[in-house]
């Protein structure tokens, strides 16, 4: 059986390690150039990928573009004739043109909060612990033209503590990636796969997290928001924030909980303040409570913030 593996990622080449260890033999890896890498913004890049496949005999193709749309990409895959494709850890739609050249497709993960059709869309498992919401759906799918639209070979369901921040849930994610593409390819090279459909109607669809996306702001917010949102994009993303007015200081926090710890009356903050105790820990006081952090990072060319001292939290551009 003629493999084919698509991705930049760390969990790219842990998956590819993971098949070739149960004796399954990956033809090639499709996978950005060096300077294609740099120019896009990649969370959980790995980048000696290109090294690792080529010691394990793995060929490598470096398309035109990410997009794939080239006639040169085309004309190689139709060249090439896979027989079947797995991809994680490429952030880009594949061309239906594309798709068509692997005789039994190309598989793919995707979980949210909702089972399918709700859930499609971009940054589904960070969106769900944003949303707050208890579960995962987690789905091995094969993929058409359309955006998560596929028929599904196999789904497990994850649950999701209040506490669990989004690498703890990626790790759960990538376990039962493990499972399901053992089983996919060995239900392949029997030589069919047994899929299902899913339901035609109106769905929820996730837009795109970007980086304002991580911005805290407590004279606006819950403390249970604002977790949620530190939650969903704490490592391997690049993290939540504050901003403190007239200081020009950011905050990245990676970590935050509500305080159990009750100030007396004079110590206070007010909503939208925050300080910092001993250099160790961050609290803020947002509409409805006090949060701490003691995983932060302040980021400041030249200020210095004092200790003790109170701040004023950004909450508006």
């Amino acid at each position: 059986m003629k493999i084919a593996i698509f991705g930049n990622k760390e969990s790219t080449k842990l998956i590819a390690s993971h098949l070739i260890g149960n004796y399954y033999n990956i033809d090639t890896l499709i996978t950005l150039s060096s300077e294609q890498k740099d120019r896009t913004e990649i969370s959980g890049v790995c980048s000696d990928i290109e090294g690792w496949a080529i010691g394990k005999e793995i060929k490598i193709y470096k398309p035109s573009s990410y997009k794939l749309n080239s006639i040169e990409d085309f004309e190689w895959f139709d060249n090439k004739k896979f027989e079947i494709g797995i991809c994680l850890g490429w952030q880009r739609l594949i061309p239906k043109k594309i798709l068509s050249t692997f005789s039994m497709g190309v598989f793919g993960w995707h979980g949210s909060g909702f089972e399918f059709p709700n859930g499609r869309g971009r940054s589904p498992i960070n969106w769900s612990i944003r949303l707050g919401l208890g579960k995962i759906y987690h789905n091995c799918f094969r993929y058409n033209s359309d955006v998560d639209k596929g028929e599904i070979f196999d789904t497990k369901v994850i649950m999701v503590k209040d506490n669990d921040y989004i690498s703890g849930i990626q790790k759960k994610a990538l376990e039962h990636i493990k499972n399901s593409s053992l089983k996919l390819l060995h239900t392949a090279s029997n030589g069919s796969i047994n899929l299902r459909r899913q339901s035609f109607q109106s769905y929820i669809f996730f837009p795109k997290l970007s980086e304002i996306d991580g911005w805290l702001q407590p004279t606006l917010m819950s403390v249970k928001t604002a977790v949620n949102i530190v939650r969903s994009c704490s490592r391997p993303f690049p993290g939540a924030y504050i901003l403190i007015i007239n200081e020009n200081v950011k905050i990245r926090i990676w970590k935050l909980t509500l305080s159990q710890i009750k100030e007396s009356t004079n110590l206070e903050l007010a909503v939208g303040e925050m300080k910092i105790l001993s250099g160790e820990i961050l609290q803020i006081q947002f509409l409805d409570g006090v949060a701490i952090s003691n995983d932060f990072k302040i980021l400041s060319s030249s200020k210095i913030l004092s200790n003790e001292r109170r701040y004023d939290c950004e909450s508006t551009l």
